[in-house]
């Protein structure tokens, strides 16, 4: 049984799935498994995938419809053998020793999950930014952790909700039974809150990354209704299992609340960012108005504002 599951998802990246697993396979931690879904890929990806399949560490399943992001990962997690967990997306690559690094940190502080830096690249390798950076090693409550993740108040540090730049015990995914939302553009961020709900500690591993290519054609570089709803149905299912959960994490409902405060901030910046439309922004947020009224109480949103941003809407 190897010690970590690296679980890669492939839809439609082409050659760039070459540099993701020349990244994997060349790791100084060789103790690992990959696993590599095709998630209904219509490009030549399988192409670039193929010559790598000699390498016993990968494992390779061939979806032949595209399920979406949310769905390939259950998949991984279904086929890892590994005692950690972790992801990469197809496009992206990660630091040689990154793995070495975090599990020896996961090891040695008996943490539940352990987190890296994260730096974006574009096409041209000094184009690169540092977009989380973590100086020195560190460990965490959980309780710490969903406040810096959900922005409930300034600090230092800050925790993305995606799940590629973190490395998680597989007993924790399993034994609290966490999945991820089948084709939806909020999987991480579900995934990421009950992770961190259940966990006892967070650790830091400074100075390694994870890299997270910039493409023009991602799935995060549009905007349509499917965000909207996705959303809604994303965070009714958070609080859901909020509700139904009996962990004693103080003030979850309002870490919550502004953790979807700040899932609302992303979507609205996706929003202004790639719809040029006054009018159809108009529309959208309307349209995100009605789904979240039918879903939600506006009474409980207005007591969970703040009153000076409530002010800053109207003065």
């Amino acid at each position: 049984m190897p010690e970590l599951s690296v679980i890669v998802p492939v839809y439609n990246v082409g050659y760039l799935v070459k540099k993701c697993i020349e990244s994997l396979i060349n790791q100084s931690f060789s103790d690992l498994e990959i696993i590599i879904i095709n998630d209904g890929s219509s490009d030549d990806s399988s192409e670039y995938i193929t010559p790598y399949l000699a390498d016993k560490r990968i494992k390779y399943i061939n979806n032949h419809i595209n399920y979406g992001l949310g769905y390939a990962r259950n998949i991984g997690l279904e086929n890892a053998t590994g005692k950690y967990i972790t992801f990469v997306d197809s496009d992206d690559w990660v630091d040689l020793d990154l793995y070495k690094l975090m599990l020896k940190n996961i090891q040695s502080t008996q943490s539940d999950i352990t987190i890296c830096g994260i730096k974006n690249e574009f096409n041209n390798y000094m184009c690169t930014e540092e977009r989380y950076v973590y100086s020195h090693p560190n460990i965490i409550s959980n309780y710490v952790a969903l406040n810096i993740l959900s922005r409930c108040e300034n600090n230092n540090y800050m925790i993305s909700p995606v799940v590629w730049n973190k490395i998680y015990k597989k007993s924790l995914i399993i034994d609290n039974d966490i999945t991820f939302i089948d084709n939806s553009y909020w999987e991480d961020d579900v995934f990421t809150f009950q992770i961190f709900m259940n966990s006892q500690s967070i650790s830091i591993v400074p100075n390694v990354y994870y890299h997270y290519y910039q493409r023009e054609k991602s799935i995060t570089n549009d905007f349509s209704k499917k965000h909207i709803d996705d959303i809604i149905c994303a965070f009714k299912k958070l609080y859901t299992y909020i509700e139904n959960s009996n962990r004693s994490c103080p003030d979850l409902k309002n870490i919550a609340n502004s953790f979807f405060d700040r899932a609302i901030s992303s979507m609205m910046h996706m929003l202004f960012c790639n719809e040029p439309s006054i009018k159809k922004q108009k529309e959208y947020i309307i349209y995100f108005y009605d789904q979240f009224s039918n879903t939600f109480s506006i009474a409980e949103a207005i007591a969970y504002l703040d009153m000076q941003r409530i002010r800053n809407l109207f003065i």
